[in-house]
């Protein structure tokens, strides 16, 4: 199994106890989003209980789309962005 994959079956297995906010909003995985919809989710991440997890499989994974753990990733850039 992948790191990958094994990073994102913890934050799964996570999930099924606590239900990030992030969830419930399509906007996070997004590949364009607008600077308050960046705004809006980095200030749900910041208290979010998941967040570690979310960031490991961010780094591992690198997502082609979306905000992880308050970071922003984008498929039209190379890099991801902290916006």
């Amino acid at each position: 199994m992948s790191r990958a994959r094994e990073s994102y079956e913890r934050l799964s297995i996570a999930m099924l106890a606590t239900s990030p906010k992030c969830s419930q909003l399509d906007f996070f995985i997004d590949d364009e989003l607008t600077p308050a919809e960046i705004e809006v989710c980095k200030t749900i991440c910041s208290d979010c209980p998941l967040r570690t997890l979310c960031a490991e499989y961010a780094e591992i994974a690198r997502p082609k789309a979306g905000v992880w753990a308050g970071k922003r990733y984008r498929t039209n850039k190379s890099t991801t962005k902290d916006n």
